[in-house]
């Protein structure tokens, strides 16, 4: 997934997480997220 931060038509930041990253247990866990919700907004994801 990469996530692009673009302010005044400009880059300023850019996120990459792999495919190893959406499985972790503590990053759901942070994100108060559950199996549902997350198969919910893998849609959202790029």
């Amino acid at each position: 997934m990469r996530q692009f931060v673009e302010r005044d038509g400009t880059w300023v930041g850019l996120l990459f997480r792999g495919p190893a990253a959406l499985k972790l247990k503590d990053r759901k866990k942070w994100l108060g997220s559950n199996s549902a919700m997350a198969a919910e907004r893998l849609k959202l994801e790029v």
